[in-house]
C-alpha cells in the first residue's frame, strides 16, 4: 500500500482521498470521511448576490503581426456578500495511526486503523526492513513467491531468485555476468578476464582465468572428485562435440591414483600411482632433432619389440633375444628356454654362430689367439678364471691390438698405472654410431697440442674440476680459471 501524502496547509472542510479512503480537515487535524459519518446539516439560506464589479476597460489591440504585449487586465469586481454559513453535521469516526515514530512507513489496518510499521522505515536514504524474521523479502512478482530478495536464517546470508536466471551489467546495460535458469555461471564473450588474487592480466589472450597473488605466497586450482570411481580433468577443446570438446587434456583418474596426458583427443601417457611412467605402443620417446620433426634417437615398443634407434643403427629387444642392427648386417644374442646364450651374427639372410655358453663354459667356434701361453715370467697376456669364477686378464704391460697375426698394430696400453693410447692423439675412445654409455672420472684433463681447433685454429690445454656446487674449466696455459654456468631444471 501506498503511503498517505496529506496537502499543507489545508483549508476547513478539505477533503483528500488516497488508496480508497477520503479523509477531511476540521480545522485542526484530518478525519476519516466515510459512510458512517453524521447527516448532512440543512442548507442555510441563500445569501444576496453581491453587487456586478464594473468592466475592466478593454485593453489596446496590437498590430498586426508580432504579438503585441497583454494588455494590463480590469480591476476585479468587489466580491459579493458571503451567504450565511450552513449548519455542520454531525461529526463522522477519525481514522487513527497506531505505532507510529520518525521515518515509519505508514500502512492501511482494519477499520479505520492505519499503521507505522517499526520494521520498514525510509529516511531518506536507506528504506530499512528490520524483521527478524526468516526469508522476509523484496519480490518483484505479483505474490512473492518468485523474483525476489531475502535473507535467510540459515545461510545468515541474502539469497537472490530470478525465475529465468540473474544477470550483472556494470558501464550502462552492459551484462558481464549471468546465471541462467540452469545454474550455469556465465561470462559472456568478449575481452574479459576471470582474476582471483591479483588483479592482474595473464597475458593468454582474452576471456582467461588468473589466479594467485605475486605478493601473498602460493595460489592454485583445486579440481576435486570422487575417490572411488571421479576423474578430475583440465581439458582443450576446438568443438562444441565428442573429442572436439578435448583434443588436448590432463586427466586425473582417482581409482587408480593415475594422471594421464592425451593429444589429438586420444591417451599419450600415463604416470602411474608408483610413478611409473607409461605409453601405448607403437609411440616413440624421441631425443634431438627439430621440435616438429623426428627425433635423432627414439626409443618405442611396438607390441613385440623394444626399439632404441639411432640413426641408421638400432637395438630390438624381445622375449629371449637381444638384436643390435649394423646398416650391413645383424648381430643379435638369443636365450634358449635351457639357459644357453647364443650370440650369431647375421648377413644376408644367413646367421652364424659366434658364441654360446654350456655348462663347461663358453665355446667360442671361431680362434682365441694369446701369445707365449700361460706363464707367470716374462712379458704375457693372461685370459683365465678361478674355482670362484672370478676371471683374469692380466699381463705385465697389456696391450690391445688390431691387425691379423703377422700385421698387428698396437692401439692401445694397459701399464701399472695408466690406460692410455699406444699413439698420441691419434685414436678416439668410441665412435660417433659406438658409444661409451657413461665415463666415470675424477679430473679431466684435455689439450690439442700439435694440432688446432676447428673454430679459431688455436691449440689450448684445459683440466675440469668438480666443485660441491660448481664445475670448474682451468686453462693450464694462462692459469687462469674458470666456473661453468649451469641452469637446474629438477
Amino acid at each position: 500500500m501506498a503511503a498517505f501524502d496529506f496537502p499543507n496547509s489545508p483549508s476547513n472542510g478539505d477533503t483528500y482521498t488516497a488508496n480508497g479512503v477520503t479523509f477531511q480537515w476540521n480545522g485542526s487535524v484530518w478525519v476519516r470521511y466515510s459512510a458512517s459519518m453524521g447527516a448532512q446539516g440543512s442548507t442555510g439560506p441563500t445569501g444576496a448576490q453581491g453587487a456586478v464589479g464594473s468592466t475592466g476597460a478593454q485593453g489596446a489591440t496590437g498590430s498586426t503581426g508580432p504579438t503585441g504585449a497583454q494588455g494590463a487586465a480590469g480591476p476585479t469586481g468587489a466580491q459579493g456578500a458571503a451567504g450565511a454559513q450552513g449548519a455542520t453535521g454531525a461529526a463522522g469516526s477519525n481514522a487513527s495511526i497506531s505505532s507510529n515514530a520518525d521515518n515509519r512507513i505508514v500502512t492501511g489496518g482494519s477499520g479505520t486503523n492505519l499503521v507505522g510499521e517499526a520494521n520498514l522505515t525510509f529516511d531518506g536514504d536507506d528504506l530499512l526492513i528490520k524483521s527478524s524474521t526468516d526469508g522476509r523479502r523484496i519480490s518483484f512478482a505479483s505474490d512473492g513467491t518468485s523474483h525476489y530478495m531475502k535473507y535467510d536464517n540459515t545461510l545468515g546470508g541474502i539469497i537472490l531468485n530470478g525465475y529465468g536466471g540473474i544477470a550483472f551489467e556494470t558501464n550502462g546495460t552492459n551484462q558481464r555476468l549471468r546465471i541462467d535458469s540452469s545454474g550455469n555461471l556465465k561470462v559472456p564473450a568478449g575481452a574479459f578476464d576471470l582474476r582471483v588474487g591479483d588483479d592482474t592480466d595473464s597475458n593468454a589472450g582474452t576471456q582467461t582465468i588468473s589466479v594467485g597473488s605475486v605478493s601473498s605466497g602460493s595460489g592454485g586450482i583445486g579440481i576435486f572428485a570422487n575417490p572411488t570411481n571421479g576423474n578430475s580433468f583440465v581439458q582443450f577443446g576446438d568443438g562444441t562435440s565428442s573429442a572436439d570438446q578435448y583434443r588436448g587434456y590432463m586427466n586425473y583418474q582417482h581409482a587408480s591414483d593415475s594422471l594421464i596426458f592425451g593429444t589429438a583427443g586420444s591417451e599419450r601417457l600415463r604416470i602411474t600411482s608408483t610413478g611409473n611412467l607409461k605409453m601405448p605402443d607403437n609411440l616413440k620417446i624421441e631425443l634431438g632433432g627439430a621440435q616438429t620433426g623426428a627425433g635423432d634417437f627414439y626409443l618405442n615398443f611396438d607390441g613385440t619389440y623394444a626399439t632404441m634407434h639411432s640413426g641408421g643403427n638400432q637395438m630390438n629387444i624381445r622375449s629371449n633375444r637381444i638384436q643390435i642392427g649394423d646398416n650391413g648386417g645383424v648381430l643379435y644374442i638369443d636365450c634358449t628356454d635351457n639357459s644357453t646364450v647364443k650370440l650369431y651374427h647375421q648377413s644376408g639372410g644367413v646367421a652364424t654362430e659366434k658364441l654360446a655358453t654350456a655348462a663347461f663354459g663358453i665355446d667360442i667356434p671361431d680362434t682365441l689367439r694369446l701369445s707365449n701361453g700361460y706363464a707367470d715370467t716374462g712379458s704375457q697376456m693372461c685370459l683365465g678364471a678361478d674355482s670362484s669364477g672370478n676371471c683374469t686378464i692380466a699381463g705385465y704391460n697389456l696391450q690391445i691390438a688390431t691387425g691379423n697375426n703377422s700385421s698387428r698394430v698396437n692401439r692401445f696400453l694397459f701399464s701399472h698405472s695408466a690406460f692410455y693410447p699406444a699413439v698420441d692423439n691419434t685414436y678416439d675412445l668410441g665412435t660417433s654410431t659406438y658409444r661409451w654409455k657413461d665415463l666415470f672420472v675424477g679430473d679431466a684433463h684435455f689439450s690439442n697440442k700439435g694440432s688446432s681447433n676447428d673454430v679459431d685454429g688455436t691449440w689450448g690445454d684445459w683440466t675440469l674440476q668438480e666443485g660441491e656446487n660448481d664445475i670448474f674449466m682451468i686453462n693450464n696455459r694462462t692459469g687462469k680459471k674458470f666456473a661453468i654456468t649451469m641452469r637446474e631444471v629438477s
